[in-house]
């Protein structure tokens, strides 16, 4: 994740895995809630919306609530994170799709073929994806770390009618080693 310089260690340009889970979560907090707080400004009720694993995404799940502004119409949140869903499960007017698979623990994300057969299986389309990812850069684009998450981002990517990006500075610039888009 960075290179040791003498006197001290700079930013890589190049990632090749995630810190794990319970590292990232506590990372940018003021940040991450803002980049949250934004992008649940953007849902409407009723929509059906895809919230990718990451915990720059969970820190949009405490809006949710006023996203819904008191609406019975409710919502249709699609994920394979598990953060996600442990956020999700008590939320009313919530409806909670989870695509399953392996657990990869680092991330706490489903993958593997049991999630992309699940997710293509049921042909599902998103008013909205939001996404996450290990490094954004004008270079290589949007990239990620995690080999088994990538046919799951590709898919939500393609199934949605708009995709809001929820990175926070410390992923600008960086190139992970498998390409979303």
């Amino acid at each position: 994740i960075v290179q040791r310089t003498y006197g001290g260690a700079l930013a890589s340009a190049n990632i090749s895995s995630e810190a794990p889970f319970n590292v990232r979560v506590i990372s940018r907090n003021d940040e991450k809630e803002r980049i949250g707080k934004a992008a649940a400004r953007l849902i409407q009720p009723g929509e059906t919306i895809f919230i990718d694993g990451g915990t720059t995404t969970e820190c949009m799940l405490s809006e949710l609530p006023l996203a819904l502004n008191g609406s019975d119409t409710g919502l249709t949140v699609v994920t394979y994170g598990l953060n996600i869903v442990q956020r999700l499960i008590d939320q009313e007017n919530v409806t909670l799709v989870l695509i399953g698979g392996i657990l990869h623990t680092p991330t706490l994300t489903f993958g593997g073929v049991f999630a992309k057969d699940s997710f293509e299986g049921y042909n599902m389309r998103f008013d909205k994806a939001f996404m996450a990812a290990s490094g954004v850069s004008a270079e290589a684009g949007i990239t990620n770390a995690g080999f088994d998450e990538i046919p799951i981002k590709r898919r939500a990517l393609r199934s949605a009618r708009e995709t809001i990006m929820l990175a926070d500075s410390s992923k600008i610039g960086l190139i992970a080693p498998g390409v979303v888009a």
